[in-house]
């Protein structure tokens, strides 16, 4: 895996730089500025991420994880996105279903998984738990929220999954 900082527009003003963390295979070009509308549902990810931003700014840091859920949904639904909450992740294993305890808590519009935490850190370990969720569903790319901090864009984290996900060729 491999770790690139892109910058973030939102409504036009260029806000912050978040960190998008590339599955292997995946090469960039060092010399050159990247945005979001650079990768894969860069639009989607980033509406995702301005709506994570005004509900932070709406509660602050400090509340449950399913309280931050519970609005998110509520601004995503507004803006015509469909939201799944707590999705089961299918896991197979020689060829079989096995029933799992593992769920994602958001999947927008079918391909953007978002992780929801209100932690005091994110660890490396929450990265990975959200890649093997792309790649067990079959997702191109997710994010990694947490809320419990200052401000929000430190704690916005992009996971692109570029083995097994139904964007692979395009990536």
């Amino acid at each position: 895996m491999r770790s690139i900082f892109i910058g973030l527009r939102i409504l036009g003003y260029h806000f912050a730089k978040i960190e998008t963390t590339l599955d292997v295979g995946w090469q960039s070009h060092p010399q050159r500025q990247r945005s979001m509308e650079d990768f894969p549902l860069g639009d989607l990810t980033g509406q995702i991420i301005s709506a994570a931003i005004q509900v932070h700014v709406a509660l602050g840091p400090g509340l449950l994880e399913s309280a931050y859920q519970a609005c998110l949904c509520h601004d995503l639904e507004a803006l015509g996105l469909e939201i799944q909450r707590r999705v089961k992740v299918p896991l197979l294993y020689h060829g079989i279903c096995l029933n799992s305890a593992y769920e994602m808590d958001l999947l927008v519009a079918d391909v953007v998984v978002v992780e929801i935490k209100a932690i005091e850190k994110t660890l490396p370990v929450h990265q990975q738990q959200l890649l093997t969720y792309l790649r067990l569903a079959k997702k191109p790319v997710g994010l990694l929220i947490n809320f419990n901090v200052p401000k929000l864009i430190e704690g916005v984290k992009r996971v692109v999954n570029t083995r097994g996900s139904i964007l692979q060729d395009s990536i």
